[in-house]
């Protein structure tokens, strides 16, 4: 999908064979059954002219076959057409194609003289580049490649993305705005599943450094985002010589264990807990509606604790899970404020986002 939402349909020139050893025309009834599978649904047209030969180049009188086979229904669906590194050959064609063209496809018709121009309309993960084009960009002095790692958030080790003027990082403050705002008394927030698609479409307007804004309807959306982007940390916020020290207080009494767990918070490095106080008082801000969306301190430490954390060979373990979970509501808890709240009584908001905490105004007018 675009960052629209519309289906996307892709081409590439690079990948025809020479014409000699193909029968256009099929190619052309490949294309037609592609598209009748989208059933009308509105969407965009990526055509990759690059590497594009005399030697691999259709016959000018297929085009306009092509263009008469084409039901209209099909033209009527195309929501944008972009043209990547079109050649003087190719706008001489279209040139000539505007003698038959409707005026309402040909104003649908955009050139991309670069990659970085198309990822302003299309998420770098939704559309496959070949290799070929990117080389050919990078000749042009732009690697795709490198741009995609530049303003990368996911992944990333939180030192990189984090600095004196922004000590959270981007995802974790725009995402729990988002919630806070619309998101605190649906049902099920950080529990349900929002739409993959959806999701992966503002991660990927992240990743490109584009500015992100929901919309009232995707509150689950953000709260995904928020857990996935700690999940995908290469180092996790509790890292795993703290976690395999959590693991010893398994069978100590609730005071001890309490002890113990202020220690753990004591000993993670500065950019960890100002990241871990962030999900606290998010989580406490939900919890305070727990009535409303069901999700109590319990709920929270579960779907929270495994992106905290745990060992590398997490998968299906009941015991790690266990570990996490009781470490989790322990520090989402009013037990654990002690380790917290002194930061956010004297109006700190560092790790806090924009919006501020809707826990403590109520628990003030309560």
């Amino acid at each position: 999908e675009d960052y629209k939402g519309h289906a996307l349909v892709t081409f590439s020139a690079c990948r025809l064979p020479e014409s000699s050893t193909i029968d256009h025309d099929k190619v052309l009834r490949y294309i037609i059954n592609q598209l009748d599978k989208l059933h009308g649904e509105e969407y965009v047209l990526v055509y990759f002219h690059t590497g594009m030969h005399a030697s691999h180049r259709p016959p000018m009188e297929w085009f306009y076959r092509a263009w008469d086979t084409i039901s209209r229904t099909h033209r009527k669906s195309l929501h944008q057409a972009f043209v990547v590194h079109p050649t003087f050959w190719f706008k001489m064609v279209m040139g000539i194609a505007r003698t038959f063209v409707s005026v309402k496809v040909w104003d649908k018709i955009e050139y991309i003289e670069n990659l970085a121009e198309l990822v302003k309309f299309i998420p770098y993960d939704e559309i496959d580049v070949p290799a070929l084009v990117k080389h050919y960009d990078k000749t042009r002095n732009y690697d795709y490649d490198a741009d995609k790692r530049e303003f990368a958030q996911f992944g990333v080790p939180l030192a990189e993305l984090v600095d004196e003027s922004r000590p959270i990082p981007l995802v974790m403050t725009v995402t729990a705005e988002a919630v806070r705002e619309t998101g605190l008394e649906v049902e099920g927030i950080f529990r349900k599943s929002g739409g993959l698609r959806r999701i992966n479409l503002f991660k990927e307007r992240f990743n490109q450094g584009h500015t992100v804004r929901f919309l009232e309807e995707d509150a689950i959306v953000a709260a995904n985002l928020y857990k996935m982007f700690l999940r995908e940390l290469p180092e996790p916020l509790i890292p795993q010589q703290i976690y395999e020290y959590l693991t010893t207080l398994t069978d100590l009494e609730e005071s001890q264990y309490e002890y113990g767990a202020a220690q753990i918070l004591s000993r993670l490095p500065e950019v960890n807990r100002l990241c871990l106080e962030h999900v606290v008082f998010l989580a406490q801000d939900v919890a305070v509606y727990s009535d409303i969306n069901m999700m109590t301190v319990t709920n929270l430490a579960i779907v929270f604790g495994p992106n905290l954390g745990g060992p590398a060979d997490m998968a299906g373990s009941m015991k790690a899970l266990s570990h996490l979970t009781r470490f989790t509501k322990y520090i989402f808890s009013q037990k654990a404020a002690s380790s917290f709240s002194q930061r956010r009584r004297i109006g700190d908001r560092n790790a806090l986002s924009r919006k501020g905490a809707v826990f403590e105004r109520k628990q003030n007018t309560s």
